[in-house]
């Protein structure tokens, strides 16, 4: 399976990942309320590489990156391991979760931290965006 994620998300240990990801929802509580699963599809790698841009996500163009690349890696997975039967119910649940993060997502829960970003289609990530295999 191959997602798109910043390059320092998969050079990161597990340790490193934990401090900043948990899965599908808002935060610890939150992750526990919200299915790391599609009828049975895990997606946690992909809520976990957008946890990771979001946390390193100085702008709200960065954090629509985020939310871009969370979308694309949601239709990756379901794609590739889905069924006809159950392919068209995954990729609803994939925008009902793509429009729950642009809506609860906002501005207010960026970090405001200075940084050096790399342009990217004229809007500023601060990490180079590349596709890798992954377990998922």
């Amino acid at each position: 399976m191959r997602l798109f994620a910043p390059t320092a998300f998969f050079k990161a240990s597990f340790q490193e990942r934990d401090v900043i990801c948990n899965g599908c929802g808002p935060g610890k509580l939150g992750a526990a309320l919200v299915p790391d699963t599609f009828w049975g599809l895990r997606i946690t790698i992909a809520c976990d590489i957008h946890d990771w841009m979001c946390n390193n996500a100085p702008t709200d163009e960065s954090r629509f990156i985020a939310d871009l690349v969370f979308i694309v890696n949601l239709i990756l997975l379901i794609h590739e391991r889905s069924n006809t039967w159950l392919k068209y119910p995954r990729y609803l649940r994939a925008m009902t979760y793509f429009n729950a993060v642009r809506f609860y997502g906002n501005s207010k829960d960026l970090k405001e931290r200075p940084g050096t970003g790399v342009l990217l289609n004229n809007l500023i990530y601060s990490d180079v965006i590349e596709m890798y295999s992954a377990e998922a």
